[in-house]
């Protein structure tokens, strides 16, 4: 019986495969630096350049007052609902994040 061996094709795409992987994985969390808490009855904002977005983990935030200037380390999630009253005003934002640090 002969060894299964992928012919140079099958172990090219195969790598590229891997790589793409690889890349996309640790593109996933960002960095910023000079975003701005922003709160309302709706939630906790990040703006970052023009874009605002929601936090899904706002404790973490709790020691930063509204308009206060941090710098975090974060990832775009799916979006999620919020628990308890929530008021009736919209306020547009690009994505939901969780944030790992903030200074």
């Amino acid at each position: 019986m002969q060894p299964y061996l992928l012919n140079p094709h099958q172990f090219s795409m195969r790598i590229l495969v891997v790589l793409a992987l690889l890349v996309f994985a640790t593109s996933c969390k960002k960095n910023v630096e000079g975003a701005e808490v922003i709160r309302d009855c709706t939630g906790t904002y990040l703006k970052i350049g023009n874009e605002d977005f929601k936090v899904y983990n706002i404790e973490i935030l709790d020691d930063y007052p509204e308009g206060s200037t941090v710098n975090a380390h974060y990832k775009k999630i799916p979006e999620f609902e919020e628990e308890g009253a929530v008021c009736m005003l919209y306020h547009e934002y690009s994505a939901s994040i969780e944030i790992y640090s903030v200074k």
